[in-house]
């Protein structure tokens, strides 16, 4: 009776997902704010395949996820938040492939923040392939940007509460586009 109990709740939770999490909470913070890079290092394993024998374009939005809460938790700021009674949620994203991710190989996602708003951050992830010698440039397979939306609070007092107030960095040219069209299709989903 545990053992089924236990298989059934292993089939209702996406325990994988989950898992994953407290991974990337176990990191110990350095309080680098927004200006932290984090790097998670992930291997294409079968839960992550098609049948192309390649990641799933559904995977890459979930190893953003992973790589995000990591970068939230060890930049200080996923405490920041919560401690101003915030939160933050995905509003958009959108991801730019360049070359499959095959079955059983490693590679890195490096995730920033490059720009900020009065309500929003805008996250960078890079999927990039592991340097096979030291000195040699990853490859890129993809790139992300997703618009976080801080719920409750605004980017101003975020960045206060991690002695880190200052104007954003310029927007790079390809995000303005990205954010312009966003508020360009903002504007049909109210019609």
């Amino acid at each position: 009776v545990a053992l089924t109990v236990l298989a059934l709740i292993y089939l209702s939770i996406d325990f994988q997902y989950f898992a994953q999490c407290i991974i990337a909470f176990r990191r110990k913070p350095d309080g680098s704010g927004v200006d932290h890079i984090s790097k998670l290092r992930l291997t294409c394993c079968v839960a992550d395949i098609d049948f192309m024998l390649h990641m799933n374009n559904a995977r890459y939005l979930r190893h953003c996820d992973h790589a995000r809460m990591g970068m939230w938790h060890c930049s200080g700021l996923w405490n920041a938040v919560k401690g101003l009674g915030g939160t933050a949620v995905v509003a958009s994203s959108t991801i730019r492939y360049r070359r499959e991710i095959k079955w059983r190989q490693e590679f890195d996602i490096a995730t920033r923040i490059v720009f900020w708003d009065d309500k929003n951050l805008y996250v960078e992830h890079k999927f990039l392939s592991c340097p096979r010698a030291v000195g040699s440039e990853p490859f890129v397979f993809a790139v992300v940007y997703i618009k976080q939306a801080l719920k409750r609070i605004t980017t101003a007092q975020l960045l206060e509460s991690v002695g880190q107030l200052r104007k954003p960095p310029t927007c790079p040219e390809d995000l303005q586009h990205w954010i312009n069209y966003q508020v360009s299709i903002l504007r049909k989903m109210y019609l």
